[in-house]
């Protein structure tokens, strides 16, 4: 594909696309793999050997969105009754590794609503992003070791964006799960701060035990479709969901002290247990350092910048003005007329490069808006305990989406990086990136 038509508005492009979904309708059976390839990036191609980006990146992409063919086995009497016996599935060239001690966890009930022996809990990251127009909803998801992921995107309707998010998120989210027999835990993240109107709305509950104000319907969009939506799906019987805001800009500023000494820097040592045939098997990570930060206190959240704050918080005045120095004593909360969001629990994850000063160090913020589960879930975690879960997957996911795609975020997880490879590719600043999805 040339340059000039990957771009949302070219009309070859669109042309393009409708000719593969007439391809798709014609041929359902097949499995054909359509791939969009920027000309400049075949031109570009390097064919060294020690080279990870280029034409591995490019093989590795192809590699990755094949699917495989999966041949159940039945009798031959069930066979004979015309029942699908074949099925295909991503299988990717590496994945993250399971645990090597698996905990079993069986739940007596009749009916099975899960199959599930050794993956029961397993945690299925689901998030989306505006893109930077502010048109087009974007969306990933991707399992807990990377073994399938999906992506899509939507045109945003003029009215009610919140509802129309939470519905296509939430559908979105059933039927990636849905594909496993597998008792999931669903994160549902937004990259980004939330707005005034998803404010709003997370914050419902809190504004309904404040004087009960009166509420617009989709005020509640989120919190209304997941109580309603997760007791009674049918698809997900058993099922876990928590809805989070994951925030990157925000990173604190570190001042290197005066009388530092240089950081300690550990040799490189040999494993004791160097003859065991799988101490060859474990890949070490060298160059940055991850911490996990807990909070014990709950912070309000500062809401996103806006035309009616942003002269307060991003001015150019190299100092916060005094309340009385243009006569107004009501802060910026205060004139916005709605509380501060207040999350129910809130991580991060740090990650400080090894070969970089302080200035480099990189933060990711996860707050725990709000959870729900159905009636029958056998989930005995708390939500601390839940969310030190998904803080620890996200930087498993962040060091698997380094490894498939080189120019990715590199404290980003899995799915939140193609979120940011996607914008992207909407505003056209690097067609490159886009085909690596």
């Amino acid at each position: 594909m040339p340059s000039s038509t990957i771009s949302i508005s070219s009309q070859t492009l669109r042309q393009v696309f409708s000719a593969v979904k007439r391809a798709q309708k014609m041929h359902p059976g097949e499995q054909i793999l359509f791939q969009f390839v920027p000309a400049q990036s075949v031109y570009s191609l390097n064919f060294s050997s020690g080279d990870r980006g280029g034409l591995f990146a490019f093989a590795c992409s192809i590699y990755n969105r094949i699917l495989s063919p999966v041949d159940r086995v039945m009798s031959r009497q069930v066979i004979l009754n015309s029942l699908r016996t074949r099925d295909f599935f991503l299988e990717p060239a590496f994945s993250l590794a399971r645990p090597l001690h698996t905990k079993v966890q069986f739940v007596r009930q009749f009916p099975a609503l899960s199959l599930d022996v050794f993956d029961r809990h397993t945690l299925l990251h689901v998030g989306y992003q505006l893109s930077s127009c502010g048109k087009w909803l974007l969306a990933s998801c991707v399992d807990q070791r990377g073994e399938a992921h999906d992506v899509t995107v939507w045109l945003l309707p003029s009215e009610s964006p919140e509802s129309f998010i939470a519905q296509h998120m939430w559908t979105f989210a059933v039927n990636v799960a849905k594909r496993a027999s597998i008792e999931w835990r669903i994160v549902i993240a937004k990259l980004g701060s939330m707005d005034v109107r998803e404010h709003e709305g997370l914050s419902s509950l809190h504004m309904i035990a404040r004087k009960h104000r009166l509420m617009s319907l989709d005020t509640v969009a989120w919190i209304r479709q997941l109580d309603r939506s997760v007791p009674s799906c049918k698809e997900l019987p058993m099922v876990y969901v928590s809805l989070m805001c994951v925030e990157l800009d925000r990173t604190w500023t570190f001042i290197e002290p005066h009388e530092s000494a240089n950081r300690p820097t550990s040799e490189n040592r040999t494993s004791k247990s160097s003859s065991s045939p799988s101490s060859n098997n474990i890949m070490i990570d060298s160059s940055c350092t991850t911490y996990h930060l807990s909070y014990s206190a709950r912070a309000d959240l500062l809401p996103p910048s806006s035309s009616a704050t942003c002269s307060d918080f991003e001015s150019a005045q190299p100092y916060i003005a005094d309340s009385s120095s243009n006569g107004s004593t009501t802060s910026p909360y205060e004139r916005v007329g709605r509380p501060n969001l207040r999350p129910l629990h809130t991580t991060t994850l740090v990650r400080v490069p090894g070969d970089a000063g302080f200035t480099s160090i990189a933060m990711l913020h996860l707050h725990q808006l709000h959870a729900t589960r159905s009636h029958r879930s056998s989930l005995a975690l708390s939500e601390s305990d839940t969310l030190r879960d998904v803080c620890r997957n996200y930087h498993e996911l962040s060091v698997l989406a380094r490894s498939r795609w080189v120019r990715a975020n590199p404290i980003l997880p899995f799915h939140l990086a193609a979120l940011e490879i996607m914008d992207r590719a909407l505003r056209g600043s690097s067609s490159l990136l886009a085909s690596e999805i």
